[in-house]
């Protein structure tokens, strides 16, 4: 029914936080000093711990939330329900900043520390299904024109594996209703790319255009001189070795 923030060393209470319903789950980022709580009343609330304050309040979810989570930066929380809804929160602007509805209710949820995977559970299901963020691969640097906010979207679980695909024929057709949206989302991104690309002309034609890839493929670039020393240090050692 309540929370206490206690001081380690004294031993003292320095703040407390009554709700009036018992807490479900609370989430502690230690970067901005945030702590997300979910309690019976569906509310998440978000507690500023060095202030000792409540700086936050997001509604939305219709039935008992599941699991929660704050992104690497602190900037987003990520919330599951047993309604099937998985509802992302921006902590800065206070808002819901986009919401997708799934067949089977979440479980649990995870987001990788550079913030373009997404790992969930579901009921029902043995196996972890991976979401890809679409707003790191397109490029785009404004949400609103992506994202849903308040607006649920349908969306089907990615397939696990081609023996499920075919396994009766009402499994055919949501494969068939799939790969028609994948489709059609892919046309829609390499057309936006080609916008993009078309208002940003290369500068040179040998660099690499690195505003459309993801992270993962050219953060490296920055130490590519390190790993060339080490490559060529590894390279020198077991010619050594074979003298």
């Amino acid at each position: 029914m309540h929370i206490k923030v206690w001081n380690f060393k004294s031993g003292e209470v320095k703040s407390r936080w009554s709700v009036g319903s018992p807490f479900v789950k609370i989430q502690f980022h230690r970067g901005n000093g945030l702590l997300a709580t979910i309690s019976d009343d569906l509310v998440l609330r978000v507690y500023d711990v060095i202030a000792a304050r409540l700086v936050r309040t997001f509604r939305g979810h219709n039935d008992r939330v599941t699991d929660l989570c704050f992104s690497e930066d602190g900037k987003w929380i990520l919330s599951s329900a047993m309604d099937g809804t998985i509802r992302i929160w921006d902590v800065v602007s206070a808002k819901q900043l986009d919401a997708m509805h799934v067949a089977e209710p979440v479980t649990s949820l995870s987001l990788s520390p550079t913030m373009d995977m997404l790992a969930t559970t579901h009921v029902g299901h043995i196996g972890i299904y991976l979401w890809g963020n679409r707003l790191l691969y397109s490029g785009i640097l404004d949400y609103g024109s992506v994202v849903s906010g308040e607006k649920v979207v349908e969306v089907l679980l990615p397939m696990v594996s081609s023996a499920d695909e075919h396994s009766n024929n009402n499994e055919d057709e949501e494969c068939i209703k799939e790969s028609t949206v994948q489709e059609i989302q892919k046309n829609s991104e390499t057309s936006l790319e080609g916008e993009l690309l078309g208002m940003c002309p290369q500068i040179m034609p040998d660099m690499v255009t690195l505003s459309l890839l993801p992270k993962a493929q050219w953060q490296s670039l920055v130490n590519l001189d390190i790993i060339k020393l080490i490559i060529c240090y590894n390279s020198s050692k077991a010619y050594h070795r074979l003298k």
